[in-house]
């Protein structure tokens, strides 16, 4: 064609030009721009799964970490324990998707499918592309911490199927583990390739179309009036294919009148439904068979047309039903197509099927929901809750994504080979029997057996508690061995009141959280007996206190009884000035052993029956060095010191071995002056008889202010019901 021919051409097309370019515009914007978007959309959703997953794994981690630092683990045992979790988490579909871990120094430690790499140096494993994955992990984890690496690897299902993979590590700096998990994308491919040969085809079909309407423009300028019939035929064939091309697409479509009447709609919108074009042409859109089914979604859809009839685009999710009445979801749009006098024409309805991307949606959601969750039993087990509080916690979480009526824990008794029923929660007519003997019943069997049951197997089972389970209407229910370190410590039961609704996927989850529930109960186990060791060691301590009393008194006759009898009495007097019972503890130990100074006193001293000389006193006065020195260096009795080394401190200053004076004096050895007085007063010595107690009364009063603390005085006689200052007393 020459120069002039082609500026003729193009000016006899002119009208279309505009056409080819927005027509190039958008197929260029789509393979371009919106598939890239959209594939890196789809590629970070399966990033921000891999990394929640990774972030949940290194809880994991860290829980027996926490266990290692306050010695209830080894940090052997607590790596031993966390691989063996690893490598029982599963996730995905078919459970298929699994963790991994390395260390710094490229051995691999954990890695449930391919068995073969453990325990071995993987630091130049490669895939098909060359890439030295291993080392890919330990350099990012090393210089960012965490990140994503995109390789190939042979698929679970598939071994011989190599497949593209994208993983994110993170470094567990405290163990230098590197630990991580990788998602396949060959869907994401797949699904990118699909939408952009089907762009491409369609932007190839619709230019050819423009292409033979500019050729059928030029060719009908060109010929003559005779030539008329065949362009209109080439136009009927324009028409035809672009008809084609809107019975074919895979979207919903349909043209309406200004009031929402049907006036065209494609082929796919009428297969959908079963019907023919002529049976709904001309209703109310939203009379139509799409919508029948849903009063709410036919009101939207009638919303949507009045607000597209004013002009505007509207866009909403809705529900659209088959000829069967299945329901799908469909992204609604309702465009308005305006006339030369700016009114609304036309409106063209276009629905979209995105229930296959709402149910990745919900599935991810869900997902991460049953990672929460864990999530959140892991920090109370961290936290020492009880195995109440997080059967409890389970119970309240669990009834978010699933729908379980009741959940019972049952604790297992190796000594008596029992079950008794700790918790249950829900709804309930009835109580479960509260003990049931292991192999007996539903439970009894689920224990023995340490395996997960169902009410399959429990059809062979009968007793009091599949009574419990027919009277309460339970049509489904499990059981789930709680076995921890090999021990089976309890059972997990989960009823519901529907046929058939605990499905595999279910079980496989509640499996998971019964381990969770296995650990709390382990950990429960383990603090009951340190604590009861705790309380034992600590009686055993105060046995031998008291033997050390015993020891002193019977050497000193004298003194017999007297320890028991002043300790009862301080601690009585203590209590009723509001010491708090942790100092109880204490000022009870230091009024036992008060005087075990003295069994560094020498017998000629000690048992001598007649007065003491001035040297022997002074020999007397340093039993309170002597206890200071014998129990200083016991750090379980440093709190206990106050009493053996200060009772006879005087308030003013006269008294040994120190001297203290006023508040100088620690308050328990204030206390115990005054009871120790009185007791040695009121009862007999081998070199005087006891004194009346009214004697002692008035004996002590004229102390108050030298001796003895005078508000001491006062709660001394309130303990004792007698009016302070006591009456004068008359030795006659």
């Amino acid at each position: 064609m020459s120069k002039f021919g082609l500026i003729k051409f193009l000016k006899r097309i002119r009208s279309l030009l505009p056409t080819f370019a927005l027509l190039i515009f958008f197929g260029v914007g789509i393979l371009f721009f919106i598939l890239p978007y959209y594939e890196d959309a789809l590629l970070n959703t399966k990033k921000e799964l891999s990394h929640e997953l990774v972030n949940s794994a290194i809880s994991l981690l860290e829980n027996y970490q926490s266990r290692v630092e306050i010695g209830e683990l080894t940090l052997e045992e607590a790596q031993s324990r966390a691989k063996g979790r690893i490598r029982a988490l599963r996730y995905g579909v078919g459970n298929n998707d699994y963790f991994w871990i390395n260390d710094l120094d490229y051995i691999m430690l954990v890695h449930p499918h391919r068995p073969d790499l453990e325990d071995t140096n993987v630091q130049y494993l490669q895939d098909i592309n060359g890439v030295f994955l291993i080392q890919e992990f330990v350099n990012l984890a090393q210089t960012q911490g965490s990140g994503y690496v995109p390789y190939h690897w042979q698929r679970v299902d598939d071994p011989s199927l190599i497949s593209p993979k994208i993983s994110y590590v993170r470094l567990y700096e405290p163990w230098g583990w590197v630990i991580g998990t990788g998602l396949y994308l060959d869907d994401v491919f797949a699904e990118i390739h699909s939408i952009r040969q089907k762009t491409i085809g369609i932007f190839l079909a619709l230019l050819s179309g423009l292409s033979a309407w500019a050729a059928f423009m030029y060719i009908s300028k060109e010929r003559s009036d005779a030539r008329l019939l065949t362009a209109e035929n080439l136009l009927e064939s324009s028409e035809a294919q672009l008809n084609s091309l809107f019975n074919s697409s895979f979207s919903f479509i349909g043209l309406l009148d200004s009031k929402g009447h049907l006036l065209n709609s494609n082929q796919t919108s009428l297969n959908f439904v079963g019907k023919q074009l002529a049976d709904v042409r001309g209703k109310l859109f939203w009379d139509t068979d799409w919508w029948t089914g849903d009063p709410q979604t036919q009101a939207q859809i009638k919303a949507g047309i009045q607000q597209c009839g004013t002009g505007q685009l509207v866009r909403f999710e809705s529900y659209n039903y088959d000829q069967y009445q299945g329901k799908i979801i469909v992204d609604c749009s309702i465009k308005p197509v305006f006339g030369r006098d700016g009114q609304v024409n036309y409106m063209i309805v276009e629905g979209r099927d995105i229930q296959d991307r709402y149910n990745a949606e919900q599935k991810n959601k869900h997902q991460l929901t049953q990672l929460d969750i864990l999530h959140q039993i892991d920090n109370a087990i961290n936290l020492r809750k009880s195995v109440e509080e997080i059967a409890l916690l389970c119970f309240t979480q669990l009834k978010k994504i699933y729908s379980l009526d009741t959940l019972a824990l049952w604790r297992y008794e190796s000594g008596d080979q029992k079950l008794f029923n700790m918790v249950v929660h829900g709804s309930l007519k009835t109580q479960p029997t509260p003990m049931i003997c292991l192999g007996e019943s539903f439970v009894g069997m689920v224990a023995l057996e340490r395996r997960v049951m169902t009410a399959q197997d429990a059809k062979r089972l009968s007793n009091n508690h599949l009574d419990f389970i027919e009277q309460e209407e339970f049509l489904d229910f499990v059981g789930f061995p709680l076995i921890s370190h090999g021990e089976i410590q309890g059972v997990m039961e989960v009823f519901n009141r529907r046929a058939d609704s605990l499905d595999e996927e279910m079980r496989n989850y509640l499996y998971v959280v019964a381990g969770q529930l296995a650990i709390a109960f382990d950990n429960a186990t383990l603090v009951n007996n340190l604590q009861r060791s705790n309380l034992e060691l600590r009686n055993a301590y105060d046995r031998t206190l008291e033997g050390w009393a015993k020891a002193l008194e019977l050497r000193d006759k004298e003194t017999e009884d007297h320890s028991e009898r002043v300790t009862e009495l301080t601690i009585k007097l203590a209590r009723s000035m509001g010491v708090e019972e942790d100092k109880i503890v204490h000022l009870r130990r230091g009024a036992i052993l008060h005087d075990i100074g003295k069994m560094g006193i020498p017998d000629e001293i000690l048992l001598k029956k007649g007065q003491l000389t001035e040297d022997e006193w002074i020999v007397m006065r340093d039993h309170p060095l002597f206890a200071f020195n014998l129990l200083s260096p016991i750090p379980y009795l440093q709190p206990a010191l106050d009493i053996p080394y200060c009772h006879h401190e005087w308030w003013n200053g006269s008294g040994y071995p120190r001297g203290l004076k006023g508040e100088q004096i620690p308050f328990a050895a204030r206390i115990f002056a005054v009871i120790d007085v009185w007791d040695a007063l009121t009862h007999d010595r081998p070199y005087r008889s006891a004194w009346p107690e009214a004697k002692v009364l008035n004996y002590i009063a004229s102390l108050n202010g030298l001796q003895f603390d005078p508000y001491v005085v006062e709660c001394f006689f309130d303990v004792l019901d007698t009016p302070y200052p006591p009456p004068s007393y008359n030795e006659e």
